[in-house]
């Protein structure tokens, strides 16, 4: 009998709340929420979960947001139709902007997109 079991990191993305205005860029963005957490794989399955986190990215800027646990919780069950982003504690800036626009890597500097032109 063979038994395959491994203890490693396990993300799943919870969903995602568009409209949503950024507290790091100002730009109104769709968060994509995520859990992340330490899990027992038997046979590839994830069977026991522990030390989980919650956090949000914004997909104009590419920050990444702590949730609270309370917060997590509720997204996982609810979704995050009526998550307020104002609760939202930053942890990291992403590396480069996107326009809003056409969705181009942008250096910070940049008012316009030099692509197409849209103001940032």
């Amino acid at each position: 009998m063979f038994l395959i079991a491994g203890i490693g990191n396990n993300m799943r993305e919870l969903g995602s709340l568009s409209g949503a205005v950024c507290p790091a860029c100002g730009g109104f963005c769709t968060l994509t929420f995520y859990e992340a957490a330490d899990a027992l794989n038997l046979f590839f399955i994830p069977t026991a979960r522990w030390n989980r986190r919650y956090f949000a990215v914004c997909g104009h800027c590419g920050a990444a947001f702590a949730v609270e646990e309370e917060d997590g919780r509720r997204i996982c069950r609810e979704g995050p139709g009526s998550f307020d982003p104002r609760r939202l504690g930053e942890i990291v800036r992403g590396g480069a902007r996107r326009c809003c626009s056409c969705g181009a890597s942008l250096d910070g500097a940049y008012a316009y997109c030099p692509h197409c032109g849209a103001r940032q």
